[in-house]
């Protein structure tokens, strides 16, 4: 009986930290491979339905755990979370601006929006992430494995690279990049004892990142409408 009521928890950690990095794995191998993508704004709302229902699977772990899950906000949390957050998204989209289009190439094709309605969904999958996210990996993943192995550190280390790998369909060197987000999203909850706070910049960062990429794909549309019509012109 004891293993049916923790059945939830350890079907849970299985998924989070083996086979989605394995599915997020052969996903970029379809995508290195040549292989025709669908629509991005199917792609989009596919990840929103996909973290909404990793979240409701994550709180039924925790609720068959009896895991608390930490929300409550201070006004120092707010201070923390406007200020990370914003520093936060104002170099990431600053990046986004001075790298060569070349550079991102792949990013841009899976995750750029290009017109309103992607705009809009991608956005609400920067929400979803920011609450889905934090709640899967630093909320519920981190308080099983910290009881499962009694170690901070393996809590955390296993977290994080979970959370790097899942993003591998990003490539190899986004992933480390996120693992190390991941790590930093630890820190804050670990000092501040609330998701609210990484909840709160995670949504930040992402919503000023999804937007920062609508804003460029728009530039760059208007830079080749100008060349075509220059090139029509002469």
């Amino acid at each position: 009986m004891r293993f049916l009521s923790n059945l939830p928890a350890i079907l849970f950690v299985f998924y989070v930290v083996l086979l989605s990095p394995f599915l997020a794995w052969r996903k970029s191998r379809k995508r290195t491979s040549g292989r025709p993508l669908t629509s991005k704004l199917r792609r989009t709302r596919f990840t929103v339905l996909y973290l909404f229902a990793l979240t409701l699977f994550a709180v039924v772990a925790a609720l068959a755990s009896h895991i608390h899950i930490p929300l409550r906000v201070s006004i120092y949390d707010v201070i923390v979370i406007v200020g990370v957050g914003g520093c936060w998204g104002y170099f990431g989209a600053r990046g986004i601006r001075r790298r060569s289009q070349a550079k991102m190439q792949r990013t841009r094709i899976l995750y750029a929006p290009t017109t309103p309605q992607e705009l809009r969904w991608a956005l609400l999958s920067g929400v979803c992430a920011g609450i889905g996210e934090e709640i899967i990996y630093r909320g519920v993943l981190f308080a099983l494995l910290l009881r499962f192995t009694s170690s901070l550190i393996i809590a955390v280390l296993i977290c994080v690279v979970a959370f790097g790998l899942s993003h591998l369909a990003q490539g190899k060197k986004a992933a480390i990049v996120v693992g190390y987000i991941g790590l930093m999203f630890h820190v804050l909850f670990l000092l501040r004892h609330t998701l609210a706070v990484p909840i709160g910049i995670h949504m930040i960062y992402d919503l000023v990142i999804l937007s920062t990429w609508y804003g460029v794909e728009k530039n760059l549309a208007v830079q080749a409408a100008k060349s075509q019509a220059v090139g029509q012109s002469a």
